[in-house]
């Protein structure tokens, strides 16, 4: 009889190795960033190199104690790293910024301008990142809420008769806070807010 030869196999395709390009680093502070994140940039002071002899330092100061930051050479360059454990126990809000280099017993101002820190989301309590609009409205729901089982919006304390905020502004107020949460949802920004004051049970 014939025996069927053996096919030979070939060896299954190795998984091939993508090298991991680190992204290039910014020329510059970002703008904003939050408390408890790392912060890289590379900065460039052409008249100032750092295969010179100059060293540059970052400083931070607003809300909270100002942060000194050294920077590492690289090369004519400066490679600034503001740590995690750095920022982490900074208080939400806009802080000045200004980098200067120095050599010997020179100290010279190479840039400066403001950064908006925002707040710390591993340590935020409860409603601490929540926007206006959001209490608002919370605040609005819950009343109407209460107000659904009321016959009437007057009431009277003593020899006094009150009258509470009408059920038709509070849900007019609902729907256009919805509406702003919506838009700024989609990439847009608040409007002008309307200042609402809740007293009492009644409003």
């Amino acid at each position: 009889p014939i025996l069927p030869r053996k096919l030979a196999l070939p060896d299954p395709p190795r998984s091939a190795t993508v090298p991991i390009v680190s992204a290039p680093l910014p020329y510059s502070i970002p703008t904003m960033f939050a408390a408890g994140e790392t912060v890289k940039y590379r900065r460039a002071v052409p008249e100032y190199p750092a295969g010179e002899g100059w060293t540059l330092k970052l400083y931070l100061a607003g809300p909270s104690a100002a942060v000194e930051v050294v920077a590492v050479a690289v090369g004519n360059e400066y490679d600034v790293t503001v740590t995690a454990t750095v920022t982490a126990p900074l208080i939400a809000g806009s802080y000045e910024y200004r980098e200067r280099v120095f050599k010997g017993a020179e100290v010279i101002s190479v840039d400066s301008g403001r950064v908006q820190i925002t707040p710390n989301i591993a340590t935020a309590t409860a409603g601490a990142l929540q926007s206006w609009a959001e209490k608002a409205l919370a605040a609005i729901e819950a009343e109407l809420l209460i107000r659904a089982g009321k016959p009437t919006s007057r009431y009277s304390i003593g020899d006094r008769a009150y009258e509470s905020f009408p059920l038709e502004q509070l849900m007019k107020m609902r729907d256009q806070l919805k509406s702003e949460l919506r838009h700024v949802a989609s990439g847009g920004a608040f409007s002008r807010p309307v200042l609402v004051a809740f007293t009492g049970n009644g409003l």
